[in-house]
């Protein structure tokens, strides 16, 4: 990884950090509004960091745990918290999950 991939990469992190703080500031507020922009920002910049991670000429088991640390810095929590929903999708995903856990 290059110098500057690297601190690009740092750079997501942190502005990911930063969504996290308006998030809980939102969360507060009870400005559901913001905090789904905020959160589907959230969502955005760490799908394009894990995208970077998995590049084939960034993959290895060091970006893995990358990735991992990341997730579970800002996505901390188990599948029983994730609110349930109507659409498809969310479903396929929680089977591949309860296949996980």
């Amino acid at each position: 990884m290059t110098d500057s991939k690297l601190y690009q990469l740092m750079a997501v992190v942190e502005e990911i950090g930063q969504l996290d703080e308006m998030i809980a500031l939102h969360e507060k507020q009870g400005s559901d509004l913001m905090l789904s922009q905020y959160s589907e920002k959230k969502v955005a910049l760490t799908g394009y960091l894990i995208r970077e991670l998995i590049d084939p000429a960034e993959n290895s088991y060091e970006s893995l745990i990358a990735i991992r640390s990341i997730l579970d810095k800002f996505f901390g929590y188990s599948i029983s918290e994730i609110k349930p929903s109507s659409e498809p999708h969310f479903n396929k995903i929680k089977q591949l999950i309860d296949v996980i856990e």
